[in-house]
């Protein structure tokens, strides 16, 4: 896995969701067409691609924490939530929020590489 800047984080989700709007547009309307072959490798493009999505949509959702770390000594309501939640120390959250953030972003390119593959195997099984 690597590890990556907010920024980068920023840009990789950015991208992916352009990448997910590409494959909807590809499966938008086409999901019945051609053979029981095709149509099935097209599900499962289309159930890659929305589980791709949500675990984006999860990681995105810290981006913003992650941009806009608090300052050395100063708490804000992410931190505190996840203190008080989990009983962690404060100075735990921002890494661990990013190494979590790494990897789901690793996963949903994972997803939408295997998404991409079952569109190319429904288009060649037409």
């Amino acid at each position: 896995m690597t590890e990556l800047t907010p920024q980068e984080m920023d840009g990789k989700v950015r991208a992916i969701i352009g990448t997910l709007q590409e494959i909807d547009g590809v499966l938008q309307g086409n999901l019945a067409r051609g053979s029981v072959d095709a149509q099935t490798a097209r599900m499962v493009a289309f159930g890659l691609a929305n589980l791709a999505g949500a675990l984006l949509e999860a990681a995105a959702g810290s981006l913003p924490y992650l941009l806009n770390p608090p300052v050395a000594d100063a708490t804000d309501d992410v931190q505190e939530f996840f203190s008080m939640r989990f009983n962690v120390e404060k100075a735990a959250v921002h890494p661990s929020l990013s190494d979590l953030n790494c990897r789901t972003i690793a996963l949903v390119e994972s997803l939408i590489a295997a998404a991409k593959s079952k569109i190319s195997q429904a288009e060649q099984t037409e």
